[in-house]
């Protein structure tokens, strides 16, 4: 015997009774009083089924159905309008001239300007950008170019000199700060032109006896060489005393206290 989910009083009292105790009073109506169950489904998730008054839900899906159908139609009217903003300007503007009692061949051509305007301006703006983008990349690359310029050089000038190996990363990077690379241009051919900096970011003059020119990395190096940072390169006298059989840079000859020292100078010029 299948039961009814809700009976009226008059059902209610034709029941058998063991069938009476299943339903409870409520609203001058008796609902079958049922416990809420959860059950898997064929996907492996759990579901939950109940006895529930499911009118009020089908009306609420039913109303927002009507609603969502009514506002697609809305919006259908604005299809193909990317900006709003440029859409609702122009319709302002259409307002705006037939409110004056222009022409209404006069407005549409103004609006078909202002839009070809308004298209013209946003191209501009696109390709200012790719401007802007491609000019940050060209600048970058030039960069890269100029540091690996400036390093080239001051390894060939750092070896040349003799530099010890554990020194020479640490002079790499106070060369790379104390440098600036510019390109120029002599009987139409380009090349990258090494140049050293004081502290205030002006150019040095070479210490060369007569000369004018600029302070070469080279130079740069050979005073670095010839003052404070001497302990970074080789002693030719030192090395003279050792065997020949090894590289440059090895600290042949060397007493351990010297090795000590020179370990410890190296550190505090690294940082």
């Amino acid at each position: 015997m299948s039961l009814k989910a809700v009976v009226n009083p008059e059902e209610f009292q034709s029941l058998r009774e063991p069938i009476q105790q299943q339903y409870v009073p409520r609203d001058g109506k008796y609902y079958l009083d049922v416990l809420p169950g959860t059950v898997m489904s064929q996907n492996g998730k759990e579901r939950t089924v109940a006895l529930e008054d499911v009118t009020a839900l089908k009306n609420a899906l039913s109303r927002e159905r009507t609603a969502a159908a009514e506002l697609t139609e809305r919006l259908s009217t604005y299809e193909g309008i990317d900006d709003p903003q440029a859409a609702r300007q122009a319709i302002a503007r259409v307002r705006e001239w037939a409110c004056s009692g222009a022409d209404k061949k006069l407005a549409q051509q103004r609006l078909a300007e202002q839009q070809m305007e308004d298209q013209y301006r946003s191209v501009v703006e696109t390709l200012k950008r790719r401007v802007a983008a491609a000019r940050q990349e060209t600048e970058r690359l030039a960069a890269e170019i100029q540091g690996r310029v400036i390093e080239g050089k001051a390894t060939v000038a750092l070896m040349r000199l003799g530099v010890r190996p554990m020194a020479q990363e640490a002079l790499m990077e106070m060369i790379r700060r104390s440098c600036q690379c510019r390109r120029v241009e002599v009987d139409g051919k380009a090349s990258w032109v090494v140049e050293v900096l004081d502290g205030n970011g002006n150019v040095r003059i070479s210490n060369a006896t007569g000369s004018f020119e600029p302070m070469g990395v080279e130079e740069l190096i050979e005073d670095m060489k010839a003052g404070r940072y001497a302990f970074a390169f080789e002693d030719e006298r030192v090395e003279s005393r050792g065997a020949t059989d090894h590289g440059p840079g090895v600290t042949v000859g060397l007493s351990p206290v010297e090795r000590l020292k020179l370990a410890r100078r190296t550190s505090v010029l690294a940082d």
